[in-house]
C-alpha cells in the first residue's frame, strides 16, 4: 500500500465528524457526516414508537441482565434434553461465566439504499456478533435450518438451485397458457408479529414431529425462540433500544424463523388449494418465483390465491402480475414463444465490482478461485453461448480495471475455459445437515492468520508430517488460515464511538 493510501486510511479514522459503511446491496462504500446519520437513523426508524422502545441508562443494564438470565434459565430447565455431546459441550463453554462476561451487546446501524434514487434512506441492521443472545439463536437456527432445508418443499437456496428445480421441471418447456410472476414481501422481519410467528411455529414442529429428527428438543427450541423473538435488545451509540415487534433483527435464527413461518402458509394452504395453477412454487426469504397456469373457468383463481397469500398474520405482498420476462436474484428469465425458458445473468446498474486489487495481502490462489468460480457461474446461469461469453469478457476488463496485469490474467482465464469444456459445470450437490453433523474426532485444526511472507500451509504440514506422524499416524491435519483486518475492518465500525456533544442521545426529546 502506498504511503499516500496509509496517510488516506489514518486521517479517516480519526474524522470523528464522518460514519463510514457500506451501501445496501453491496454497492460500495459510503461516507456521510455523523450528525445527518445518527438524525436520519432516529427519525427513519427508531423514532418509530411502533417497532422500537427507548430503555433508559438506568434501565437498560437491568434490562439486559434480565435478558441473559432469562436465556440462561431457560437452557438450565431444559439442557437434559440435548440429543448430542457436541451441543452440550458447546453450551457448557458458552455459558461459562467467563465468556459470558466478554460478550458484546448487539449493535444497531444503517445502511443506504443507494439502488433507489434520490434522498437514500436507511435498512436498519443489528450486528449481533458475540453477543449472548447469539449463543442461544446460533443453536436455534441449526435446528430450524433442518426443517427448512429438509422439510419445506418451497425452499430456494441460490440461483443454482433454481436454474436446476425449473430446468427439471419443465425439461420440455412450460405448458401452454402458462406464465411466470414473481411475489415480493412489504417489509418481511418488521412485519412478522413475534405471538403468532412463535405459535405457527410451535403448531408445525408439533404436528409434524414424525418428518422431523426423532431427537430435535422442541420444547427448548421454542422456549429459546420465544425469548430471541420478544426481547431482541441492542445498541445505537450511547442509547439502548428494545424491538417491539417483527423479527428479532440481527440474529441468526431470523432468516430459518421467516423462512419456516412463510412456509407452513405454503404448505398447509397455498400449495394444496392451488395445485392446479402453482406449477412451480419457490421463495428465497422473502422473495417469490412461480409458474401459474390459468383455468379458463375460474378467472378469480388468481386473485383469491393473492388473498390468501395477504391474510396470513400482518405480512403483504405485492406483484406486478403474470408476465413472460422477469428479474430474479441475478438471473433474467424469459418465456420463449416456444414455452422453453431462456436464463441471462443480471448485473445491477450500479454494482461497481471492487474486486480485490493485485496489491493486496491475500493468497495467489485467491484470483484463479474468483475466475473458476465466477465462470462457472455463468456458465450455469446462461442459456446462449454468446451471453456466456460476454459476461467472461466484462470479468476480465473489470480485473484488468482493477490493476490486474494481462500477463496474470490470460493464463487463469485459459486455465478456467478448458476446465469448463471437458468437465460442464452441474448444480452443486448440497450436502444434508446430517451428513455435515458428524465430527471428525481423528482431525486436528491448526489456525493460522494469513501473510504473503508468512508460514504457508504446505510448511505446516510438512512440520507436522515430519514430527507428529510417527507419534499421530492416524490424525489428519487442516490447517485452517484466517484473512488479516481489511480495510472495512479499518474504518467501519458497527459500534458508534462516543463523541461527547454528538452521540444519539444528544438528538433525542430531553437530550442535552
Amino acid at each position: 500500500m502506498r504511503w499516500s493510501q496509509r496517510h488516506c486510511l489514518g486521517e479517516l479514522r480519526k474524522r470523528q465528524d464522518l460514519v463510514i459503511f457500506p451501501t445496501d446491496k453491496n454497492l460500495g462504500p459510503s461516507v456521510c457526516e455523523r450528525t445527518r446519520y445518527i438524525k436520519q437513523v432516529l427519525a427513519e426508524h427508531l423514532s418509530n414508537d411502533l417497532n422500537y422502545e427507548f430503555i433508559g441508562p438506568q434501565d437498560a443494564e437491568t434490562a439486559l441482565m434480565e435478558q441473559r438470565e432469562s436465556l440462561v434459565r431457560i437452557y438450565d430447565s431444559y439442557k437434559h434434553t440435548l440429543p448430542s455431546k457436541a451441543e452440550r459441550t458447546y453450551f457448557e463453554r458458552a455459558t461459562e461465566s467467563s465468556y459470558l462476561s466478554a460478550t458484546r451487546i448487539p449493535q444497531f446501524y444503517g445502511t443506504f439504499k443507494v439502488h433507489k434514487g434520490g434522498d437514500p434512506k436507511l435498512r436498519p441492521i443489528v450486528s449481533c456478533v458475540n453477543s449472548i443472545p447469539e449463543i442461544f439463536s446460533k443453536w436455534v437456527d441449526y435446528w430450524l435450518k433442518q426443517a427448512v432445508r429438509e422439510h419445506l418443499p418451497t425452499y430456494l437456496q441460490d440461483v443454482e438451485h433454481l436454474v436446476k428445480d425449473l430446468s427439471a421441471t419443465f425439461p420440455y418447456g412450460l405448458p401452454i397458457g402458462a406464465r411466470l410472476f414473481s411475489v415480493d414481501s412489504v417489509g418481511m422481519y418488521s412485519n412478522i408479529d413475534t405471538q403468532h410467528g412463535v405459535d405457527q411455529i410451535r403448531s408445525y414442529l408439533t404436528q409434524y414431529c414424525d418428518d422431523l429428527p426423532k431427537s430435535m428438543p422442541v420444547k427448548f427450541i421454542i422456549a429459546e425462540l420465544n425469548e430471541i423473538m420478544s426481547n431482541n435488545i441492542f445498541q445505537f451509540g450511547d442509547t439502548h433500544w428494545r424491538q417491539k415487534q417483527g423479527c428479532a433483527m440481527g440474529t441468526s435464527t431470523a432468516v430459518n424463523y421467516a423462512y419456516l413461518y412463510v412456509g407452513i402458509l405454503e404448505i398447509q394452504t397455498l400449495l394444496k388449494k392451488y395445485c392446479a395453477q402453482l406449477l412451480f412454487f419457490k421463495r428465497f426469504i422473502d422473495d417469490v418465483i412461480g409458474v401459474w397456469l390459468p383455468d379458463p373457468n375460474k378467472p378469480d383463481t388468481w386473485e383469491r390465491f393473492f388473498d390468501d397469500l395477504n391474510s396470513f398474520g400482518r405480512l403483504r405482498w405485492t406483484c406486478d402480475g403474470l408476465t413472460n420476462e422477469l428479474i430474479f436474484m441475478d438471473l433474467r428469465i424469459m418465456l420463449l414463444p416456444n414455452g422453453n425458458l431462456h436464463f441471462t445473468t443480471y448485473q445491477k446498474e450500479m454494482n461497481l465490482y471492487l474486486y480485490i486489487p493485485p496489491g493486496s495481502a491475500h493468497p495467489r490462489s485467491m484470483l484463479r478461485g474468483l475466475v473458476f468460480g465466477r465462470l462457472r457461474a455463468y456458465a450455469l446461469h446462461n442459456t446462449d453461448r454468446a451471453d456466456f461469453m460476454h459476461f467472461a469478457e466484462l470479468l476480465a476488463k473489470r480485473l484488468s480495471d482493477r490493476g490486474w496485469p494481462t500477463p496474470i490474467l490470460l493464463p487463469v482465464f485459459k486455465e478456467a475455459l478448458k476446465h469448463l469444456e471437458h468437465q460442464p459445470p452441474r448444480a452443486r450437490q448440497h450436502p444434508t445437515l446430517e451428513q455435515t453433523r458428524g465430527h471428525d474426532q481423528s482431525r486436528i485444526f491448526f489456525h493460522l492468520p494469513f501473510h504473503p511472507r508468512g508460514l504457508q500451509r504446505k510448511q505446516v504440514r510438512w512440520l507436522f508430517e515430519q514430527h507428529m506422524g510417527p507419534v499421530l499416524p492416524n490424525c489428519k491435519l487442516t490447517v485452517a488460515v484466517s484473512r488479516p483486518l481489511n480495510l472495512q475492518d479499518r474504518v467501519c465500525s458497527t459500534v458508534l464511538p462516543d463523541v461527547p456533544g454528538n452521540n444519539p442521545s444528544d438528538f433525542l426529546p430531553g437530550g442535552d
